[in-house]
Formats: C-alpha cells, sequence, structure tokens
C-alpha cells in the first residue's frame, strides 16, 4: 500500500520555472523557483497546492496582480488579473530541478 505524502508537502513542483504571460500591456517572461511550494518571484510570491493550484500576487510597473492556474509536472497554464483592469494568461514551463536537488 501506498505511503501518502505528508501534508504541505508540495515537492513535486519545485524547480526553476519560465512564466510567460500575455494579454497585456508589459507582459513577458520571468524566472521563478518554487521550493516546498512556495513561489519566489521578483515582485511576488505565491503558493502551488498539492493538485497543482496556483495562487499568486505580485507587483511591477506601478500595478498589482492577482494569478490563478494550474501546474502539473512539467507545464502549467492560467490567468491573471491586473490593477488597471487588464487581464491576461500565463503559461508556465519547468526548466529543471532546484540545485543540488533532484
Amino acid at each position: 500500500m501506498p505511503v501518502p505524502a505528508p501534508q504541505g508537502d508540495n515537492g513535486d513542483f519545485d524547480g526553476i520555472w519560465t512564466f510567460t504571460s500575455a494579454g497585456c500591456r508589459y507582459t513577458g517572461s520571468l524566472l521563478a523557483k518554487i521550493v516546498g511550494g512556495k513561489i519566489i518571484v521578483r515582485g511576488g510570491s505565491g503558493q502551488v497546492d498539492r493538485d497543482g493550484t496556483l495562487h499568486s500576487v505580485g507587483a511591477g510597473n506601478g500595478m498589482t496582480l492577482t494569478a490563478v492556474g494550474q501546474l502539473s509536472a512539467s507545464t502549467g497554464s492560467g490567468t491573471f488579473n491586473r490593477s488597471d483592469g487588464c487581464v491576461g494568461s500565463w503559461i508556465a514551463i519547468k526548466r529543471g530541478p532546484l540545485n543540488g536537488r533532484r
């Protein structure tokens, strides 16, 4: 019988990711780390739940944003809403493991 993962163990998503957004001005690509389900990114932060649900907030270019979506083991997609009223979409690709981890 398989042993369930400990509560809060979101390590399946750990690694270096590229997030690319579109649909609004001032969008583009940025690198992020996911460590134990926590998103570490310039200008923002977020969380990935055990089922891959992503919630993130950020700020830049004088605006704030919220993002939601879904990650799998190596890709993801979702939407974002900015404080200027623009709604756009994003995709994500896992680039590799964290340094020294598999």
